[in-house]
């Protein structure tokens, strides 16, 4: 009888079957069917219409890259509260090319949002441009040290031998997209046989340049709680062991880290919560709620140069 995670493959329930293709899934997104189930003791059929169901639940696999790869050395973290109306700060975050994330969130402030270019010059000009839309009467920025996990992925910042030619920036661009994606398909949306996307794809992911992982957009049952932790003793690798903890970064201004916990409920929304405000050395906690993941492209930019 095959076991997976402590159940066996006769009691296992349809979601723990869903929540281990999951777990496989994050530690490395381009598993084939075939070996997720004979790693985890089912039926490709099974399989199938887990990660069909994952599908729908919000859950999909990506590719994850730091900024640095694609040249966007200088990243942040953006809080603005908006007065009034809202459409039009909101519409102009999703039009900025260097916005790639944009949510509606309660707690303090009325958007959230992350902005990444290549240097601080380009930031401060966004940032002047952004602070000064209509409706807008606070902005607040914590500029990015680095980013650390993204997708729920340990994300080291890479060692690029060579900047990314143009097809190497195309096949990011259809792994962000669809993580799963075939070799073959790509390889015929960029002009390459099968076997030199396969050899390329393999060198991103090799040399670091990406990472695929598990993004779980919010979705019923579902709740995405930012925080601004003030803990300059708390390790980065205690705060990535959380249960929760999507995306981490560590930072420079009134915090020292800016992170997500991805929950299933507000009750675990609250016990996460809870356990970051224990860390020894936490001086303060600042969170609110994602209500709303209005934009998330993290496609490379177009013109930037690593």
């Amino acid at each position: 009888m095959h076991t997976y995670g402590g159940f066996s493959v006769t009691t296992a329930t349809t979601d723990q079957v869903k929540e281990a293709v999951a777990a496989a899934l994050a530690a490395d997104g381009r598993m084939s069917v075939e070996a997720l189930s004979r790693s985890l003791g089912h039926t490709s059929v099974l399989i199938r219409r887990a990660m069909t169901a994952l599908a729908e639940d919000g859950i999909a696999v990506r590719a994850v890259v730091h900024p640095s790869v694609l040249g966007l050395h200088t990243c942040a973290h953006l809080r603005l509260r908006v007065d009034g109306p809202l459409e039009h700060a909101l519409q102009a975050l999703c039009d900025r090319e260097e916005v790639p994330f944009v949510s509606h969130v309660a707690g303090g402030h009325t958007l959230s949002a992350e902005i990444r270019v290549a240097d601080r010059q380009t930031l401060a000009g966004v940032m002047s441009e952004v602070a000064n839309l209509p409706g807008v009467v606070a902005a607040d920025l914590d500029e990015y040290l680095d980013i650390v996990r993204d997708a729920n992925l340990d994300l080291p910042r890479p060692t690029v031998a060579q900047p990314l030619d143009e097809i190497d920036r195309a096949l990011v661009t259809e792994l962000q997209a669809d993580g799963r994606r075939s070799f073959a398909a790509m390889g015929e949306q960029v002009g390459l046989t099968t076997a030199s996307t396969r050899s390329r794809v393999l060198r991103l992911i090799e040399t670091g340049a990406l990472s695929v992982g598990v993004r779980r957009r919010p979705g019923p049952g579902t709740v995405q709680v930012g925080y601004r932790l003030s803990a300059p003793t708390v390790p980065v690798d205690v705060l990535k062991a959380l249960p929760g903890v999507s995306y981490l970064a560590t930072t420079l201004g009134s915090a020292d880290f800016v992170g997500t916990l991805t929950c299933a409920s507000l009750r675990a929304a609250s016990d996460s919560l809870a356990q970051l405000r224990a860390l020894p050395g936490v001086r303060s906690l600042h969170s609110w709620t994602h209500l709303d993941v209005v934009k998330e492209i993290y496609a490379p930019p177009t013109g930037a140069t690593p």
